[in-house]
């Protein structure tokens, strides 16, 4: 069976990625050759081939620069096939007059430039193309000189059309209609009232369709709405947010990324449109190869909002709505948690640990935060952390922060690790992490000695709320409790991997080493070890009381679960009864819910929460 030849879609973006420019010419002036107008062309075949090209680049299956390329080898077989394609509209006895085609210095916004120009010269126009920094002035020096009678603005990003506001300011008070043309002014040009367009094009041909039609009667100019007035605060702001996106993650990918962040906010603050954050996230989560994962683009997100100036309350929620969108993204990761040398990889119970990282999960849910640690003492001096929301271990394990909160037993609100006397040099406040706040709680039980710490942080400034604090304390009770739990296993010898052993003021400790915390370097079993080996199902550990429910399933009692949803324990009781949260029932009636039912209604209350802020 012989192959069918591939379409002619296909074939130009295959050759548009291998960057042949005899293949590439030839394809488009075979097609021209058919008698299809050159519109045509580029709607059908050019510009959805080169899309291709793009996406894979996006996709990070090619590289940034064979997208940029493709593009030039595009808008040159463009150029030349001009000749052989005839005009979509024919060409009045006399030049329609002059047109000038705006648009930013992107590659798909040069293709598409360069395809109008092609286009419109075949129908009449005395053609400008003006793009670049200085647009505006430009645009000015036209209007002067020869006064054109349209202006078409192309744009594929909306974070290019802040900076094309200036030149359709310039159209406006010239009293020249705009149309414009792009995925960047939204579906059937939604934005097009916000920028001061009087129409809008999907495609090549109906731009010329449209010229045509303004020929014999142009629409009245359409003033651009005003720029919000925490515009100027984030215009002023912006090398600062950049500097601080600059250091979430590699240098190379940070920069740039962070200056593509601000435009893409910059844009939805001031079209009003939080959506476009959104987007713009998912295809830098999902696409440019050497991007550090999504902990990666959260820290970016995180590292913004840092620089936020006091009054950009707009600008905060957007960014807080987008860092909630990644958070329950990377609540789906096959590993979001990082574990000690001895987890599961050393043989110990993933079902075991997976307790201890539930609870991480809830900590983080329940503080509207994408990071959390769990620290137990080690030897003298010593900490093992186990961490959800980071992507890398560098620091976790810093002794300082967990020393304070131990040496102070209570409840520790840290409003700035940048600026803590104790905590200004720890690795937690500058590179890769760059945190700013904390809030932790020593864990202990009936005054006794502290067996870990747990803490919430995050990257932006803040405070706790009452329900946040409360929350937390129930969190730190459940991972308390199941330390108490792991010393009392036989086999765990006081003194020796004992996770109790008393963590003294200035970090003095006994020795543990936990197979989700220890040292990985088989000097004495783990308590999770030897929980394993004692029950290899891990049923032997989890969220419930003796006799509670059946083995194996991590339990919460209600008036846990209305700490963590800040409501009434009636409330709880009611939620069970409308089946809207499942609940088990103890031998004794006690209503009892299974962990990952609390987490995924909590997920999806704060979701809630944070879309109806947004809105």
């Amino acid at each position: 069976m012989v192959a069918s030849p591939p379409a002619p879609l296909d074939a130009l973006a295959d050759d548009l990625q291998r960057l042949d420019p005899v293949a590439v010419a030839s394809a488009v002036e075979a097609l021209a050759g058919t008698g299809t107008p050159l519109e045509e062309v580029f709607d059908r075949t050019v510009l959805p081939a080169w899309e291709r090209v793009d996406a894979r680049s996006a996709a990070g299956e090619v590289d940034r620069a064979v997208a940029s390329a493709a593009a030039a080898l595009a808008r040159r077989a463009v150029v030349g096939s001009s000749r052989a394609c005839p005009p979509g509209s024919p060409a009045p006895a006399g030049s329609w007059g002059a047109l000038c085609v705006l648009g930013p210095a992107g590659p798909a916004d040069l293709l598409r430039s360069e395809a109008l120009a092609e286009a419109a010269s075949a129908a009449g126009w005395s053609v400008q193309q003006v793009s670049g920094a200085d647009s505006a002035g430009e645009l000015a020096a036209l209007v002067r000189a020869c006064r054109p009678q349209a202006v078409v603005v192309t744009a594929h990003d909306p974070g290019d059309l802040l900076g094309l506001l200036p030149a359709l300011g310039v159209a406006h008070a010239g009293g020249i209609p705009v149309l414009s043309w792009g995925p960047a002014f939204g579906p059937r040009g939604r934005r097009n009232r916000r920028v001061g367009a009087a129409g809008w094009a999907a495609g090549l041909s109906e731009v010329v369709g449209t010229l045509a039609a303004w020929r014999e009667e142009a629409p009245d100019p359409v003033a651009p709405l005003p720029l919000p007035p925490a515009y100027r605060e984030l215009e002023a702001a912006r090398p600062a947010m950049v500097d601080a996106g600059a250091t979430a993650g590699d240098a190379a990918w940070a920069r740039r990324a962070a200056h593509a962040l601000v435009d893409q906010l910059l844009a939805a603050v001031v079209l009003e449109e939080p959506g476009i954050l959104d987007e713009h996230l998912a295809r830098e989560r999902h696409g440019r190869s050497g991007q550090p994962g999504d902990a990666g683009v959260a820290g970016l997100v995180d590292a913004v909002a840092s620089a936020l100036p006091p009054g950009a309350g707009v600008a905060r929620d957007y960014l807080a709505g987008a860092r909630d969108q990644l958070r329950r993204s990377s609540l789906g990761s096959t590993r979001p948690f990082h574990r000690g040398a001895g987890g599961p990889e050393a043989g110990g119970s993933p079902q075991v640990g997976q307790v201890f990282a539930d609870l991480l999960v809830l900590a983080a849910l329940s503080c509207q935060t994408q990071l959390a640690l769990l620290s137990v003492p080690q030897a003298p001096g010593q900490w093992r952390t186990l961490s959800y929301g980071f992507e890398v271990r560098t620091g976790l394990d810093d002794r300082r922060l967990f020393d304070l909160i131990a040496a102070r037993r209570g409840p520790v609100e840290i409003a700035d690790l940048t600026l803590h006397p104790e905590l200004s040099r720890s690795p937690l406040g500058g590179p890769p992490h760059n945190l700013r706040w904390a809030y932790g709680v020593a864990l202990g039980q009936d005054g006794g000695p502290v067996l870990g710490v747990v803490v919430v942080l995050d990257r932006w400034l803040r405070q706790a709320t009452r329900r946040e604090q409360r929350a937390l304390a129930a969190v730190a009770r459940q991972a308390a409790e199941h330390l108490a739990q792991l010393r009392r296993l036989p086999g765990v010898q006081p003194g020796h991997a004992d996770p109790t052993s008393a963590a003294q003021p200035g970090g003095s400790a006994g020795s543990v080493a936990d197979a989700g915390f220890g040292d990985g370097r088989g000097k004495a079993p783990g308590v999770l070890e030897v929980a394993a080996r004692h029950d290899p199902l891990g049923g032997l550990v989890s969220l419930r009381r003796p006799g509670s429910a059946p083995d194996g399933q991590q339990l919460l009692r209600s008036h846990e679960v209305a700490v963590l949803f800040d409501v009434t324990e009636r409330t709880v009781i009611n939620w069970a009864a409308s089946g809207k949260l499942p609940s088990l029932r103890t031998i004794g009636g006690h209503l009892r819910f299974r962990r990952e039912d609390v987490l995924g209604l909590l997920d999806d209350r704060s979701h809630g929460l944070r879309a109806r802020r947004s809105s």
